[in-house]
């Protein structure tokens, strides 16, 4: 040790078995000005770590009224907004944008959900006061471990009126004729803020190459079917993450009017309600429009009308595509043209 502090330990040991305990105390290591090498070869290595502290972050889900927002009466009393969360955490608060232009008040309900059929979670009831317009919140307090989050908006909706947003993505839904279909003009004003949980990180100096596999592309088409009065029929479910970029189709018979295309994404409708239908586009839109679905050919006299969605949609557990007729007496019947759709 005569070159203390200095040591310079020249060491090369042959097949050692080395074992440190430590139990309970500190350890404090720190290496400064120093290059540290490792060479491992032929090795098993395990680390196992236990007990590490976490970090507690704060994330809220969902969109805020904007400064061109506006407060609109829903299609029926039954609004809801779909968010996916970052992780498993709390939902400490959740808050929608509403107006009460009676000189009454009146009460509504903001629900927690998994999923949009599902039963709620978390619901209360708070009242709007007369004349009331802004944010409402509600306190959750709730451990949420779903892959999603539904907060469900319910109440006196003939009289109260929800803030909505112009929209960016189909996550907002209302509830007509027994199912939810998609609010494609408007887009809820409605927010989640959820604390999650996310476990420090062990570091390790390295290189780390992460390959993703390359998308499948999948084609499909079916030729002639009947649809039956007031009946879906599904044509094409598809398991798995990926994208829907399009599909055509074709409707003919006597029915050709009433007959919609379904796509649900995750067991949420995105299109295909009352309003899709070739006749309600011709009248209110008409022929070759941008809207989704677009109604490409009407033609009443051979009962054929040609409709395309284009517009791409995701998935992350499951793609279903059908059609339904909304004639209660006549039969229709449908060809796919093609359909494109991605599975990554």
């Amino acid at each position: 040790m005569a070159d203390f502090p200095d040591w310079t330990v020249p060491t090369n040991i042959q097949n050692p078995q080395i074992d440190v305990r430590v139990q309970g105390g500190n350890i404090d290591a720190e290496i400064t000005n120093a290059l540290l090498n490792m060479n491992i070869k032929q090795s098993e290595v395990t680390l196992e770590v236990s007990q590490l502290d976490r970090t507690i972050n704060r994330v809220d889900l969902g969109d805020s009224l904007a400064a061109d927002g506006q407060y609109l009466s829903p299609p029926t009393t039954q609004v809801a907004k779909v968010l996916l969360r970052p992780g498993t955490g709390v939902i400490y608060t959740a808050c929608v944008w509403v107006k009460n232009p009676d000189t009454a008040d009146h009460t509504l309900t903001i629900s927690l959900k998994q999923r949009l059929d599902g039963p709620a979670i978390f619901s209360e009831t708070i009242t709007i006061a007369a004349g009331f317009e802004g944010q409402k919140c509600i306190s959750v307090g709730r451990v949420w471990r779903w892959p999603q989050i539904v907060i469900e908006v319910t109440g006196d909706l003939d009289t109260l009126q929800l803030g909505v947003n112009q929209p960016t993505k189909y996550d907002t839904y209302y509830y007509y004729n027994g199912q939810w279909v998609v609010w494609g003009n408007y887009a809820l004003a409605a927010t989640v803020a959820i604390y999650t949980f996310y476990q420090l990180p062990v570091l390790v100096q390295g290189w780390v190459i992460a390959t993703r596999p390359p998308s499948k592309q999948y084609y499909f088409n079916k030729s002639w079917f009947d649809v039956d009065p007031a009946t879906e029929v599904t044509v094409l479910t598809v398991k798995g993450r990926g994208k829907l970029r399009y599909i055509a189709w074709v409707t003919g018979g006597t029915a050709f009017l009433h007959i919609v295309c379904r796509i649900y994404c995750d067991g949420n409708i995105v299109t295909g309600y009352y309003q899709d239908r070739p006749d309600a586009i011709n009248y209110y839109i008409g022929p070759n429009t941008t809207t989704q679905p677009r109604l490409l050919r009407y033609d009443s006299s051979n009962k054929r009308a040609v409709q395309v969605w284009d517009e791409e949609v995701e998935f992350n557990r499951e793609l279903r595509v059908a059609f339904y007729n909304y004639d209660s007496s006549n039969t229709g019947s449908v060809r796919v043209l093609a359909a494109h759709y991605v599975l990554e």
